[in-house]
């Protein structure tokens, strides 16, 4: 008994009894859990309301509101109560006995049940505000009727009777009792107390927790009471101050003072907490080893930790935490760092060379921008620094096996290492490094992974050669033009991924790697692939001779002949290599799509006899030969997007592994019936080919039948293909005729594709959760449309599609769906199926129900909870399954899209631009970790949800509700004429490729978007996709064809017919750029001739850039070239020639030009520069209204429009341009300054032949302003040859805006005349004008020279920066005692604009008027009464008044006194010069004699 008995203690939780003051007190131990009767207010307990950090309490005065509450009984029963937001736990009671007659509601509780949790709820507790708490945390708003919310969260009424837990197994050290609702530790556990040595009391909501309990568990050493809900620990937790190991994570702690006296603890984890401090009495916790506080609200980095120098592990994770403390340096125990996703800016603190036993440091997603410190760490040997800042990489780290930098600013990576063997993983993925140091891999000898993935890389340094040990390369999405021979060293190579660079051809030292498995050269430049040398076929006594290897570390000073040498003696062909015929390589995957592959590729291939996967899809194969498919062992064949006519029959019967067989895109008619022997396919697609044939012919033509074991078969696409019902005799022995097109046989089929084929009288297999058939057009409501899935690695369906045409009756409305299920299961997943299912229901009864005051955003959001708690309620669908999902939906011009998940869509505008039009919603992003925090959830190292799911919102999974939520990201579209088509896909596509590339990849099939769709799929699948994935393709540009759907039709099907005849509608081999992306898009626009734009550009301050930063202006010049390449491209320019920066470009139409120009501008702004270019003065971010105006590179750009001299080069065959005309136009863009398009006034009076093209900036333009505007420009709106319609750049100019600045008269250098020269601005970059203004009124007027050498014939880069028009950081002159008054000359200045408008023959406009022009002299609003109150005037005016000096005064005097003589001249030549030959004669006569003519003057006047 005085184990349990206890004096002098006191709990705040726990009801007690005691006796009279006077007489010393008794406690009842904890576990008696003994109430206190009512008091004389009915209750005892809790003296005072108490706050939960989960709900607010607000009891602020107001009206009275009331909600419906439904409180269940344990039969599920339940009983509706209207109560007051603001009622307790107690008031709800009392009217529960009130109504049910209750005489004693002390037995009775109120209980929360959440998911499979419960918990009492406290007498001051107050249920509506907890149920409240919870809907906003989902997703409602205070408008929404909330009909009901059960199916997260109950209120049960049960009885206040504690039943024992039943006795389980036999009593083991380590006991589990988590997840089971007890509110009090069960009394069996107490005979065992003293044994037990592991306690896991998790997920028990607000578990008790006895003292008399714990003080008989002597031998307990690890405690764990994670996601109990807990504000503040159980009191008891002190009174084991023997305890090692502590778990309190996932409660909402704010504080560990209770833990203080726990002083032996080893290891502590409170991970997802409210902790913002530790308190000072952890100083002494010396055997503390362990301690992850990560997940809480910590802003600055916790001092206290720094005195526990036991600290071996350390996580501080997912906090705010701005820098390291100096005092770090004090855990000179410390192994293991994770500060993950903080605010950790800057360089690392000098305290790091403390911390000589790290062994471990993770900072990812922080700001840091150098890693040098580190080099001082002699044990480092695991760094993750991926998402920083990192710019420059030099540093020398000695111990280091594992280094992460993914997605940093690299533009220089030097490391080096005392032990060459040490590091074994490198990923610099996505930075921005455009080369390697030569040496760099002598210093990372023994690499075994190494990723280089998505940099800007045009050659891999020769010591790649020297990585024996590497395994796996990856160095996708680079410029790679060629793999270096070297590569034929790398005996352990498994996996090489070289995927989307330019290669154009392999090393035939490849062969050499006798241990590569998986090779990845898919959307290269590849003509052919190498067969092994001659050289290397060795006699077998030649390479069985083996040699001493040299040292592997290569010596750069000597000639590369003599490293050649040193190469040759080190190779030993591997055997195979002895008669390659009767020896096949090891290679095993080899993908190959999207190169320039012809039919001869397959000799070299028939050496590869253990293939398992081929991918050859788009490339130019006509035919396979006889023996092609020499592959017996095949188990994939990916041949789409060819030119193939047939497929070999013999070769294919051959193929008795092949399981996948994908052939779509392809011009096949027939299929051959020895398809029909392959006993292990699976999947076969077939999909827009041109297959007609006789399927009931199965002795010679390929049936369905006959492959029962299909999953996976796609018939779509191919528009003359029929199936109806015919019957056959199939066998010799009887006469049983059998339907073959019947499609019931195939009971394991998982998708059916049958879109656009005709069906007559066939029976088509029921769809259910595990299969899916679609069988409708490729058009919706006028619109094209396309679709493609594909099963990946999971043999079950996972995910579906929905396509509702007609919606509501309406020809203007559409609704497509997209749903991926997250849980893979043996039988599909139902609640994809389940949502398909609701989704139509659901949101025509919210359309419906819209009133005025509400929106369709709104109406989408209410139908994605609505079908959350139609499928949480339906027993059938497992509670752990999870789905993103996607909506679209179009009505008229107007489409609305909403998400959650991982599931995206993107828009193509603009002749290809891509936009983002849904959220990916990942743990890591930013805003959702700050929403899954303030929902008590979390997000581990792993960067997933809880540790457990890898997105942030989706329907199902209601055990992470609501921390994950189904509250939909909905974004509102405009469709206008320049959208092209909507890309709705999953995870598995863009995981693989990024928006813009789909973008790109649809655009080549945008005339058939069922084509398109599969394309984008198959592309994935070259890169290496395994997962489930699903593409839909919307054209919502057809919403504008102004063509009848009839003539669509009929354009497509002559595309179709034309298909059978010409053999490739892709260009040839000459016409391919030297770039794999250019490659994609559309063909460059012939050369135009005649009366063209030449455009000249520039990039300011780039010699400067080049001598201080070279490291970072060689990956920002690759981004600024592939910017004005791919905006060219899309626009339809002609790139004539490029030197260093300066681009010189030509146009067919003025509009193309000026589009052009814009749209390389804005996109500049949105490129991601290197960090270094953003750190100087001339490439800093500036913005002006929120608006970003300057950023990065600035170009300056010039427009002239004429008709100059053209001639081909005969070495390039590029046409070039001479003469005159390109002189202008390269001195008129060294007129303009960095972000600057200065034009001519040729180019002004060309834009003035479109008569839309000024007028309000906000109205769209007419149809006939179009048409006439089109008639007016020499060349042909369309033409078969790539150029672009005018109608089209002037619906993008003026969708864009912008708007012209005269800058008046420039004497450009070597021109004998003036040019009258302006600037445009597009209506997004306005805020640049009013900088521009500033820095010319406070600048002279120079004259212009030219910005470059850019002159035919030679070009060369120049950095000339104009005074005149210097934008940033500007002084304003001072001002000083002037002798000359500025009135006068402001008059004159005003004078010589007047003479200059009556001279041009236009009318004064107010925008360019002066203060002193009145009113009455200016084209203006009649309501204007007063002198210009704006405009370049005014500003000039107010300049010479204020700020001028008398030097500046006197120039603008000669300059004006120049410009009115130059104005009375030209108006004496304009009002007399028809008279001029009478006014001589008359001279000459006046000459003769005076006399004669004053005597006519009077005749003439008498008369």
């Amino acid at each position: 008994m005085d184990e349990i008995l206890v004096k002098d203690y006191s709990r705040q939780n726990s009801m007690a009894t005691s006796t009279t003051d006077d007489q010393e007190s008794w406690l009842a131990p904890d576990s008696w859990a003994v109430q206190l009767p009512p008091d004389g207010n009915g209750w005892a307990g809790q003296d005072d309301p108490v706050d939960f950090d989960d709900y607010r309490i607000d009891d602020q005065d107001g009206p009275k509101q009331t909600a419906n509450i439904k409180i269940y009984r344990a039969d599920q029963t339940y009983n509706t109560l209207n109560v007051s937001v603001h009622a307790t736990a107690y008031d709800i009671l009392k009217k529960l006995a009130a109504k049910f007659f209750l005489s004693n509601t002390v037995k009775f509780n109120l209980v929360l049940r959440k998911y499979n949790q419960e918990r009492k709820l406290g007498l001051y507790e107050k249920p509506l505000q907890i149920q409240k708490v919870l809907q906003d945390q989902m997703g409602y708003t205070d408008q929404d009727s909330i009909e009901d919310i059960s199916y997260i969260v109950r209120f049960y009424l049960v009885p206040n009777v504690t039943h024992p837990a039943p006795e389980e197994k036999p009593f083991e050290h380590q006991v589990d009792i988590s997840g089971r609702s007890f509110s009090i530790i069960p009394i069996y556990l107490f005979k065992y107390a003293s044994q037990i040595t592991v306690l896991d009391v998790s997920k028990n909501l607000h578990m008790d927790i006895p003292l008399d309990f714990l003080q008989i568990c002597s031998n307990l050493t690890r405690f764990i009471l994670a996601n109990n809900d807990y504000s503040v620990l159980p009191p008891s937790l002190t009174s084991i101050h023997w305890l090692e190991h502590l778990d309190i994570s996932g409660n909402k702690l704010d504080n560990l003072v209770p833990l203080s006296t726990l002083i032996l603890l080893q290891s502590l984890k409170a991970i997802n907490n409210l902790l913002f401090t530790i308190p000072s009495e952890f100083a002494q916790f010396q055997c503390l080893s362990s301690l992850a506080i990560s997940n809480n609200s910590f802003t600055k980095f916790p001092m206290v930790v720094c005195e526990i120098t036991s600290l071996t592990y350390l996580d501080i994770s997912f906090n705010k935490i701005t820098e390291f403390p100096h005092e770090l340096g004090q855990l000179c125990n410390l192994k293991s760092l994770f500060a993950i996703a903080n605010r950790i800016t800057g360089i690392l603190p000098d305290c790091f060379t403390q911390l000589t036993q790290l062994e471990e440091l993770d900072v990812r997603q922080n700001l840091i921008t150098d890693l040098d410190i580190l080099s001082h760490l002699p044990k480092l040997e695991r760094l993750l620094v991926d998402f920083n800042s990192i710019s420059i990489v030099h540093c020398k780290i000695q111990a280091l096996r594992t280094l992460k930098m993914y997605k940093n600013h690299i533009t220089l990576f030097d490391f080096t290492s005392s032990d060459p063997h040490c590091l074994t993983e490198l990923n610099l993925s996505n930075c921005k490094l455009s080369t390697l140091p030569d040496d760099l891999f002598t210093h990372t000898l023994g690499l075994e992974r190494l990723s280089l993935d998505c940099n800007t890389l045009s050659r891999l340094p020769i010591s790649i050669g020297y990585l024996s040990n590497l395994m796996r390369m990856s160095i996708q999405s680079n410029h790679l033009e060629s793999i270096p021979s070297e590569i034929g060293q790398l005996g352990q190579l498994r996996t090489l991924e070289a995927q989307k660079n330019n290669l154009k051809w392999i090393p035939e030292e490849i062969w050499l790697c006798e241990s590569l498995s998986t090779l990845n050269c898919s959307s290269n430049l590849l003509e052919t692939f190498p067969e092994p040398p001659p050289s290397l076929l060795l006699p077998k006594s030649d390479h069985q001779h083996k040699t001493s290897p040299e040292s592997p570390v290569p010596n750069y000073n000597n000639s590369n002949s003599n490293n050649n040498n040193n190469n040759n003696n080190n190779i030993h062909p591997p055997k195979y290599l002895v008669n390659p015929r009767n020896h096949s390589h090891k290679l095993r995957n080899l993908f190959l799509g999207d190169n320039l592959l012809t039919d001869d590729i397959w000799s070299p291939l028939s050496l590869f006899l253990d293939l398992r996967v081929l991918n050859l899809s788009f490339n130019y194969l006509y035919e396979i030969p006889a023996h092609g498919l020499c592959h017996e062992h095949l188990y994939e064949l990916y041949l789409s997007g060819n030119q193939l006519t047939s497929l070999p029959a013999d070769d294919i019967e051959r193929l008795q592994y092949l399981r996948v067989l994908v052939v779509n895109g392809n011009k096949l008619q027939t299929l051959p019936a020895e398809i029909g022997k392959l006993r292990k396919l699976l999947v076969l697609d077939v999909g827009n080919n041109v297959l007609k044939y006789n399927i009931a012919n199965w002795p010679y033509d390929w049936n369905w039948n006959w492959n029962l074991g299909l999953k996976y078969l796609n018939l779509s696409g191919n528009k003359r293909l029929e199936i109806q019902r015919k019957t056959q005799d199939y066998t010799n022995n009887n006469h049983q005729d059998r339907d073959l097109s019947d499609f019931s046989a195939l009971t394991r089929l998982r998708m059916l594709g049958l879109m656009d084929i005709t069906i007559l009288g066939v029976s088509i297999p029921e769809e259910y959760q595990d299969r899916r058939v679609r069988t409708t057009p490729s058009e919706v409501n006028g619109m094209s449309y396309g679709i493609a899935d594909w099963l990946g690695s999971s043999d079950h369906l996972s995910t579906w599609d929905l396509v509702m045409p007609r919606y509501r009756s309406n020809q203007e409305e559409s609704l497509f769906g997209l749903f991926d299920g997250l849980a893979r299961t043996k039988t599909g997943c139902l609640l994809s199926k389940r949502l398909n299912d609701l989704l139509v229901s659901q949101f025509t009864r919210e359309l419906n129900a819209t009133k005025s005051d509400d929106t369709i955003v709104s109406a989408m959001r209410r139908v994605f909870l609505g079908m959350e708690q139609s499928i949480a309620m339906d027993p059938t669908v497992p509670k752990e399954a999870g789905a993103a999902a996607l909506v679209c939906y179009i009505a008229g011009h107007r489409m609305y899209v909403a998400n959650v998940g991982d599931v995206q869509a993107v828009i193509s505008r603009n002749n290809g631009q891509v936009f983002e039009i849904t959220q990916k919603h990942i743990p890591l992003n930013p805003s959702e970790v700050s929403r899954v925090r303030a929902a008590g959830g979390f997000v581990s190292k792993a960067g997933k949800l809880n540790d457990a799911l890898s997105v942030s919102r989706c329907f199902g999974q209601l055990e992470h509700v609501p921390s994950i939520n189904c509250n939909p990201f909905v974004s509102t579209i405009d469709l206008a004429e320049n959208d092209e088509f909507v890309i709705l896909a999953t995870k598995g596509l863009w995981d693989r490729m990024s928006y813009q590339t789909a973008v790109d990849i649809a655009r080549t099939e945008k005339q058939d978007l069922m084509t398109a769709a599969s394309k984008l799929r198959d592309f994935a699948i070259s890169y290496g996709a395994t997962e489930n994935i699903m593409v839909m393709v919307i054209g919502v540009g057809d919403k504008f064809d102004k063509r009848t759907k009839r003539n669509r039709n009929m354009g497509r099907s002559n595309a179709d017919e034309e298909a059978l005849v010409v053999k490739s509608k892709r260009r040839g081999k000459e016409e391919m750029p030297g770039d794999s992306t250019l490659a994609r898009l559309e063909r460059e626009v012939l050369p135009p001739v005649n009366e063209l734009a030449l455009v000249f550009t520039d990039i300011k301050s780039s010699t400067q850039f080049w001598e201080t930063q070279p490291d970072n202006m060689r990956s920002a010049i690759k981004i600024h070239d592939a910017i004005m390449r791919r905006t060219l491209r899309s626009v339809g320019g002609y790139e004539v020639k490029t030197e260093g920066d300066a681009f010189m470009v030509c146009f067919k139409n003025i509009t193309a030009a000026l589009l052009w120009c814009f749209t390389v501008q804005l996109q500049l702004l949105e490129a991601d520069w290197p960090a270094g270019i953003l750190d100087t003065d001339e490439g800093r971010e500036i913005e002006k209204d929120n608006v970003v105006i300057y950023k990065g590179l600035s170009v300056r750009m010039g427009i002239h429009w004429g008709t100059p001299v053209f001639e081909r080069n005969p070495i390039t065959q590029r046409m070039d341009y001479f003469g005159p005309v390109v002189n202008k136009a390269s001195r008129i863009s060294s007129v303009a300054d960095g972000g600057q398009i200065c034009v001519s006034s040729d180019v002004i009076a060309a834009l003035r032949n479109f008569p839309s093209m000024f007028d309000d900036e906000d109205s769209p333009p007419e149809d006939d302003d179009i048409s006439t505007s089109t008639t007016l420009v020499s060349s042909p709106t369309y033409s078969s040859e790539g150029s672009f319609p005018v109608s089209r750049d002037l619906l993008q100019l003026k969708k864009l805006g912008f708007h012209v600045v005269e800058l008046g008269e420039r004497r450009l250098k070597g021109l004998e005349t003036p040019e009258c020269l302006s600037l445009v601005y597009s209506k997004q970059l306005m805020a640049r004008i009013e900088l521009d203004k500033c820095d010319m009124i406070h600048s002279p007027i120079p004259t212009a020279v030219p910005s470059s050498s850019l002159i035919s014939p030679q070009i060369g880069p120049t950095d000339v920066i104009q005074e005149n028009f210097a934008i940033l950081e500007r002084k304003v002159v001072p001002k000083t005692a002037r002798t000359i008054d500025p009135n006068i000359v402001c008059a004159l200045s005003n004078l010589a604009i007047r003479l200059e408008r009556l001279t041009s023959g236009h009318t004064l406009s107010q925008h360019t008027a002066g203060s002193s022009i009145q009113s009455q002299y200016t084209f203006a609003d009649p309501d204007i009464i007063s002198t210009a109150p704006s405009g370049i005037g005014l500003m000039l005016d107010r300049h010479l008044r204020e700020d001028a000096t008398d030097e500046e005064l006197v120039l603008m005097m000669e300059n004006c006194v120049a410009r009115v003589e130059n104005a009375t001249s030209s108006l004496y030549l304009q009002k007399l010069g028809a008279f001029t030959t009478v006014l001589e004669k008359l001279g000459e006569a006046s000459q003769l004699d005076p006399n004669h003519i004053i005597r006519a003057l009077q005749m003439y006047a008498n008369s």
